[in-house]
């Protein structure tokens, strides 16, 4: 069953306004979640919009792992909803952050400390990929163009030309690197972690989860560090296939022994496996519950390994084009890279 918004989608066509002289034409390179919402928020404000992408809607949703932020806190959820409406009502919520930090080897572990705050707010873990699958689906309804075609850089300054105002959003890869790094802002020149992303199915939402922590503790997401190894996340999450289920995040320090563990994953079979023996050996307390985890058969791109280096890049203008922004161009903006030994989804 295809999980997103029911058909058909009432556009609010509110949105619209009347077509005058001072409105643009726009085009938007990327159809990720922030180049579908820049698009659909645009055309909904009576802007002629053209989306660029080289993958079909259908593709974006079912043929590439899942990257990007998935889950929003917060004041993020409450801007996001501003600009394009619930579409997920029945998404799990998270309402707090229940952490706990071990140190040791395996067999000899150490509590260093625990703590389980409640938020002040909810969180909500979207699949990035259906998030832009229905936006792109709602931006159409609103009257604007997709267009699926590569975008080389000739043709780049071509479309910018024939446009008002030329927008950038396809992340590290492609025409980002057309724009140069912001020196001033990047601190990192490295990957600060290797990085395991899967999502699961087989484990449930209600009060009977990760019942070693205390009670509720499976309305929180759930954080384990290790001093020496690094960190793993795993939240309730809205896959886009599966619904209710669970995101798992890792992160591995590079001169850890994670960091071998999370090289030997092919699939997301072997992703599940190496997630379960990383809970064995150094979160035994939560095992009984990441046990019941199961691969969501519908989605064999539901795992990602690569590594993580936050990277901001400078916009720039030239008279024919406008302001030509890439989607890395926002402070702090993560970048994701797929190092030599690591491999993504075929």
């Amino acid at each position: 069953m295809e999980r997103g918004f029911p058909h058909p989608v009432p556009v609010r066509l509110t949105h619209l306004k009347e077509k005058t002289m001072s409105q643009a034409r726009i085009a938007v390179i990327g159809a990720g979640v922030v180049g579908a919402t820049a698009a659909l928020v645009l055309a909904r404000n009576g802007h002629a919009v053209d989306l660029y992408s080289d993958r079909t809607a259908r593709q974006l949703r079912d043929d590439v792992p899942a990257t990007g932020t998935a889950v929003l806190f917060g004041h993020s959820r409450d801007v996001d909803h501003t600009l394009v409406e619930e579409l997920y009502p029945d998404a799990p919520l998270s309402t707090g952050m229940n952490t706990r930090l071990n140190t040791g080897a395996p067999g000899s572990l150490e509590q260093v400390l625990a703590f389980d705050p409640d938020f002040t707010y909810t969180a909500a873990g979207i699949d990035v990929r259906l998030r832009a699958y229905d936006r792109i689906r709602l931006f159409e309804q609103a009257g604007g163009a997709f267009h699926v075609a590569t975008v080389t850089p000739d043709d780049l300054d071509a479309i910018a030309a024939a446009h008002d105002l030329t927008l950038v959003s396809t992340g590290k890869g492609g025409l980002a690197g057309l724009f140069p790094v912001d020196e001033s802002r990047t601190v990192y020149r490295a990957p600060q972690r290797e990085l395991l992303a899967a999502a699961f199915t087989g484990l449930g939402h209600g009060d009977d989860v990760f019942t070693a922590r205390g009670t509720g503790a499976g309305k929180h997401n759930v954080f384990n560090l290790h001093t020496d190894q690094g960190e793993i996340w795993i939240g309730p999450y809205w896959h886009k296939d599966a619904g209710a289920s669970w995101s798992v995040l890792g992160f591995a320090k590079p001169d850890g022994a994670w960091v071998e563990r999370f090289d030997s994953v092919t699939d997301a079979q072997s992703a599940l496996d190496v997630v379960v023996g990383i809970y064995r050996d150094y979160f035994p307390d939560d095992l009984p519950d990441i046990e019941k985890l199961r691969v969501i058969e519908q989605d064999p791109k539901s795992w990602l390994r690569g590594a993580v280096t936050p990277t901001v890049r400078r916009a720039s203008a030239t008279p024919a084009a406008g302001i030509r922004s890439p989607r890395s161009a926002t402070p702090r903006s993560p970048s994701i890279r797929s190092p030599d030994r690591a491999r993504r989804p075929d």
